[in-house]
Protein backbone atom coordinates (compact mmCIF):
# COMPACT_ATOMS: atom_id res chain seq x y z
CA UNK A 1 0.00 0.00 0.00
CA UNK A 2 1.38 3.41 -0.95
CA UNK A 3 2.18 5.87 1.78
CA UNK A 4 0.51 9.28 1.86
CA UNK A 5 3.77 10.82 0.67
CA UNK A 6 4.11 8.43 -2.27
CA UNK A 7 0.51 8.95 -3.27
CA UNK A 8 0.92 12.73 -3.17
CA UNK A 9 4.18 12.54 -5.10
CA UNK A 10 2.57 10.40 -7.80
CA UNK A 11 -0.21 12.90 -8.23
CA UNK A 12 2.39 15.61 -8.78
CA UNK A 13 4.39 13.78 -11.44
CA UNK A 14 1.59 11.94 -13.26
CA UNK A 15 0.36 13.98 -16.22
CA UNK A 16 -3.37 14.75 -16.23
CA UNK A 17 -5.72 12.94 -18.60
CA UNK A 18 -6.87 16.23 -20.13
CA UNK A 19 -4.12 18.44 -21.61
CA UNK A 20 -3.84 21.83 -19.94
CA UNK A 21 -3.57 24.74 -22.41
CA UNK A 22 -0.50 26.90 -21.85
CA UNK A 23 0.34 30.42 -22.88
CA UNK A 24 3.08 31.29 -25.35
CA UNK A 25 5.33 32.24 -22.45
CA UNK A 26 4.71 29.02 -20.52
CA UNK A 27 5.41 26.90 -23.60
CA UNK A 28 8.74 28.61 -24.31
CA UNK A 29 11.79 26.33 -24.17
CA UNK A 30 13.64 28.27 -21.45
CA UNK A 31 16.22 25.57 -20.85
CA UNK A 32 17.50 25.28 -24.42
CA UNK A 33 17.18 28.92 -25.45
CA UNK A 34 20.49 30.71 -25.88
CA UNK A 35 20.24 34.32 -24.67
CA UNK A 36 21.97 36.96 -26.78
CA UNK A 37 22.08 39.53 -23.97
CA UNK A 38 25.62 40.41 -22.80
CA UNK A 39 26.32 39.25 -19.28
CA UNK A 40 26.71 41.87 -16.57
CA UNK A 41 28.57 40.72 -13.48
CA UNK A 42 28.49 43.05 -10.49
CA UNK A 43 28.20 41.68 -6.98
CA UNK A 44 27.68 44.22 -4.18
CA UNK A 45 30.07 43.82 -1.29
CA UNK A 46 27.25 43.93 1.25
CA UNK A 47 28.96 41.66 3.80
CA UNK A 48 31.76 44.20 4.37
CA UNK A 49 29.12 46.93 4.71
CA UNK A 50 27.33 44.96 7.42
CA UNK A 51 30.56 44.12 9.24
CA UNK A 52 31.69 47.74 9.17
CA UNK A 53 29.06 48.75 11.71
CA UNK A 54 25.42 49.66 12.06
CA UNK A 55 23.82 50.66 8.78
CA UNK A 56 21.69 53.74 8.38
CA UNK A 57 18.20 53.28 6.95
CA UNK A 58 19.30 54.61 3.56
CA UNK A 59 22.38 52.36 3.53
CA UNK A 60 20.24 49.33 4.25
CA UNK A 61 17.77 50.30 1.53
CA UNK A 62 20.60 50.80 -0.95
CA UNK A 63 22.10 47.42 -0.12
CA UNK A 64 18.73 45.73 -0.67
CA UNK A 65 18.19 47.65 -3.90
CA UNK A 66 21.55 46.41 -5.17
CA UNK A 67 20.48 42.85 -4.48
CA UNK A 68 17.16 43.45 -6.23
CA UNK A 69 18.93 45.02 -9.22
CA UNK A 70 20.95 41.81 -9.69
CA UNK A 71 17.73 39.82 -9.81
CA UNK A 72 16.35 42.25 -12.37
CA UNK A 73 19.48 41.97 -14.51
CA UNK A 74 19.13 38.18 -14.54
CA UNK A 75 15.41 38.29 -15.41
CA UNK A 76 14.34 36.57 -18.62
CA UNK A 77 10.64 36.20 -17.93
CA UNK A 78 9.78 37.68 -21.33
CA UNK A 79 11.49 38.06 -24.68
CA UNK A 80 12.76 41.57 -23.82
CA UNK A 81 15.07 40.21 -21.13
CA UNK A 82 16.09 37.18 -23.18
CA UNK A 83 17.72 39.09 -26.00
CA UNK A 84 20.17 41.94 -26.07
CA UNK A 85 19.13 45.49 -26.79
CA UNK A 86 20.37 46.17 -30.32
CA UNK A 87 20.77 49.38 -32.28
CA UNK A 88 23.05 50.11 -35.24
CA UNK A 89 24.65 46.66 -34.86
CA UNK A 90 25.54 47.40 -31.22
CA UNK A 91 24.24 44.94 -28.62
CA UNK A 92 23.86 45.81 -24.94
CA UNK A 93 22.21 44.45 -21.82
CA UNK A 94 18.51 45.45 -22.13
CA UNK A 95 17.88 45.72 -18.37
CA UNK A 96 17.85 49.09 -16.58
CA UNK A 97 16.73 48.85 -12.97
CA UNK A 98 16.52 52.25 -11.25
CA UNK A 99 18.38 55.40 -10.22
CA UNK A 100 19.33 53.60 -6.96
CA UNK A 101 18.56 56.77 -4.97
CA UNK A 102 16.47 55.96 -1.88
CA UNK A 103 13.94 58.77 -1.57
CA UNK A 104 10.53 59.55 -0.12
CA UNK A 105 9.25 60.33 -3.61
CA UNK A 106 9.23 57.73 -6.40
CA UNK A 107 8.97 58.43 -10.13
CA UNK A 108 7.66 55.64 -12.37
CA UNK A 109 8.07 56.02 -16.13
CA UNK A 110 7.37 53.70 -19.04
CA UNK A 111 10.54 51.80 -20.05
CA UNK A 112 14.20 52.55 -20.85
CA UNK A 113 15.29 53.85 -24.23
CA UNK A 114 18.67 53.46 -25.90
CA UNK A 115 20.35 56.27 -23.93
CA UNK A 116 19.21 54.65 -20.68
CA UNK A 117 20.54 51.27 -21.80
CA UNK A 118 23.93 52.78 -22.69
CA UNK A 119 24.28 54.56 -19.35
CA UNK A 120 22.40 51.97 -17.27
CA UNK A 121 20.48 54.83 -15.65
CA UNK A 122 16.76 55.44 -16.16
CA UNK A 123 15.37 58.66 -17.58
CA UNK A 124 18.55 60.22 -18.99
CA UNK A 125 17.36 60.55 -22.61
CA UNK A 126 15.44 63.43 -24.15
CA UNK A 127 12.38 62.91 -21.91
CA UNK A 128 14.56 62.78 -18.82
CA UNK A 129 16.29 66.01 -19.78
CA UNK A 130 12.90 67.71 -20.22
CA UNK A 131 11.93 66.54 -16.74
CA UNK A 132 15.25 67.69 -15.23
CA UNK A 133 14.98 71.14 -16.82
CA UNK A 134 11.44 71.63 -15.54
CA UNK A 135 12.12 70.60 -11.92
CA UNK A 136 15.30 72.71 -11.90
CA UNK A 137 13.11 75.81 -12.41
CA UNK A 138 11.71 75.09 -8.94
CA UNK A 139 15.10 74.35 -7.32
CA UNK A 140 14.47 70.61 -7.17
CA UNK A 141 17.05 68.09 -8.38
CA UNK A 142 16.90 64.50 -9.60
CA UNK A 143 18.25 63.27 -6.28
CA UNK A 144 14.88 64.17 -4.73
CA UNK A 145 13.37 61.19 -6.57
CA UNK A 146 13.82 57.46 -6.76
CA UNK A 147 13.40 56.92 -10.51
CA UNK A 148 12.30 53.62 -12.01
CA UNK A 149 10.13 52.29 -14.84
CA UNK A 150 7.06 50.15 -15.30
CA UNK A 151 9.04 47.90 -17.67
CA UNK A 152 12.77 47.46 -17.02
CA UNK A 153 13.95 46.42 -20.47
CA UNK A 154 14.53 48.20 -23.76
CA UNK A 155 11.94 47.82 -26.50
CA UNK A 156 13.07 48.08 -30.11
CA UNK A 157 12.53 51.57 -31.54
CA UNK A 158 11.13 52.54 -28.12
CA UNK A 159 7.83 50.80 -28.87
CA UNK A 160 5.10 50.89 -26.25
CA UNK A 161 5.50 47.83 -23.96
CA UNK A 162 2.70 45.27 -23.99
CA UNK A 163 0.53 44.31 -21.03
CA UNK A 164 2.50 41.08 -20.72
CA UNK A 165 5.75 43.02 -20.40
CA UNK A 166 4.20 45.21 -17.71
CA UNK A 167 2.86 42.21 -15.78
CA UNK A 168 6.23 40.42 -15.83
CA UNK A 169 7.96 43.47 -14.33
CA UNK A 170 5.33 44.17 -11.69
CA UNK A 171 7.03 42.12 -8.92
CA UNK A 172 10.02 44.48 -9.07
CA UNK A 173 7.77 47.52 -8.70
CA UNK A 174 5.98 45.90 -5.75
CA UNK A 175 9.27 45.13 -4.03
CA UNK A 176 10.59 48.65 -4.59
CA UNK A 177 7.43 50.17 -3.13
CA UNK A 178 7.56 47.78 -0.18
CA UNK A 179 11.22 48.57 0.44
CA UNK A 180 11.15 52.35 0.00
CA UNK A 181 7.64 52.99 1.38
CA UNK A 182 7.38 56.25 -0.64
CA UNK A 183 5.20 59.09 0.58
CA UNK A 184 4.32 59.93 -3.03
CA UNK A 185 4.60 58.12 -6.38
CA UNK A 186 4.69 60.14 -9.59
CA UNK A 187 3.25 58.40 -12.66
CA UNK A 188 4.90 59.75 -15.81
CA UNK A 189 2.39 59.04 -18.55
CA UNK A 190 -0.55 56.74 -19.12
CA UNK A 191 1.36 53.42 -19.08
CA UNK A 192 2.77 54.01 -15.60
CA UNK A 193 -0.53 55.36 -14.28
CA UNK A 194 -2.49 52.39 -15.63
CA UNK A 195 -0.19 50.03 -13.78
CA UNK A 196 -0.34 51.97 -10.52
CA UNK A 197 -4.04 52.91 -10.63
CA UNK A 198 -5.91 50.57 -13.00
CA UNK A 199 -9.20 51.63 -11.45
CA UNK A 200 -8.79 55.32 -12.47
CA UNK A 201 -8.63 57.29 -15.71
CA UNK A 202 -5.35 58.99 -16.55
CA UNK A 203 -6.88 62.02 -18.27
CA UNK A 204 -9.12 62.94 -15.34
CA UNK A 205 -6.45 62.24 -12.69
CA UNK A 206 -3.86 64.79 -13.81
CA UNK A 207 -2.69 67.29 -11.17
CA UNK A 208 -4.53 65.40 -8.42
CA UNK A 209 -3.60 62.77 -5.84
CA UNK A 210 -5.12 59.36 -6.56
CA UNK A 211 -4.98 56.65 -3.89
CA UNK A 212 -3.88 53.47 -5.62
CA UNK A 213 -6.18 50.64 -4.54
CA UNK A 214 -3.71 48.17 -6.03
CA UNK A 215 -0.61 49.32 -4.14
CA UNK A 216 -2.08 51.39 -1.31
CA UNK A 217 -0.03 54.49 -2.12
CA UNK A 218 -0.78 58.09 -3.21
CA UNK A 219 -0.11 58.64 -6.92
CA UNK A 220 0.32 61.95 -8.73
CA UNK A 221 -0.20 61.74 -12.50
CA UNK A 222 1.64 63.97 -14.98
CA UNK A 223 2.18 63.93 -18.73
CA UNK A 224 5.15 61.94 -19.96
CA UNK A 225 7.79 64.55 -20.93
CA UNK A 226 8.75 62.93 -24.23
CA UNK A 227 9.65 65.39 -27.02
CA UNK A 228 6.67 64.10 -29.01
CA UNK A 229 4.30 64.99 -26.18
CA UNK A 230 5.78 68.41 -25.52
CA UNK A 231 5.72 69.61 -29.12
CA UNK A 232 2.09 70.49 -28.45
CA UNK A 233 2.11 73.98 -26.90
CA UNK A 234 -0.93 73.38 -24.70
CA UNK A 235 0.40 70.07 -23.42
CA UNK A 236 3.78 71.64 -22.68
CA UNK A 237 2.10 74.36 -20.61
CA UNK A 238 0.06 71.75 -18.77
CA UNK A 239 3.19 69.70 -18.07
CA UNK A 240 4.90 72.79 -16.62
CA UNK A 241 1.88 73.38 -14.38
CA UNK A 242 1.90 69.74 -13.23
CA UNK A 243 5.60 69.88 -12.38
CA UNK A 244 5.14 73.12 -10.43
CA UNK A 245 2.55 71.39 -8.22
CA UNK A 246 4.76 68.31 -7.89
CA UNK A 247 7.82 70.32 -6.81
CA UNK A 248 5.77 72.17 -4.19
CA UNK A 249 4.67 68.80 -2.75
CA UNK A 250 8.25 67.48 -2.78
CA UNK A 251 9.45 70.50 -0.80
CA UNK A 252 6.69 69.96 1.77
CA UNK A 253 7.74 66.31 2.09
CA UNK A 254 11.33 67.41 2.71
CA UNK A 255 10.19 69.64 5.58
CA UNK A 256 7.95 67.04 7.19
Amino acid sequence: MLSKYQSYRDRLVTPPDVPIPVSELDSFDWFNHQSTAPEKVAMPDHISVINAGVETTDQRKLRMLKQLSLTCTACSMCELGLKGAEKNSEVRDPHVFSSMTPSRCMVVGQNPGWNEVKQQIPFVGAAGKNFDQEIKKHDVGRDAFYITNTVRCYTADNQRPTLRHVDRCEPFLRMEIGLLKPKLVVALGAVAFAQLCPEAEFGTSLKTITKSQKFGIPVFAVYHPSPLNLTDKHRKQEFASQIAILCAMVKRLDRS
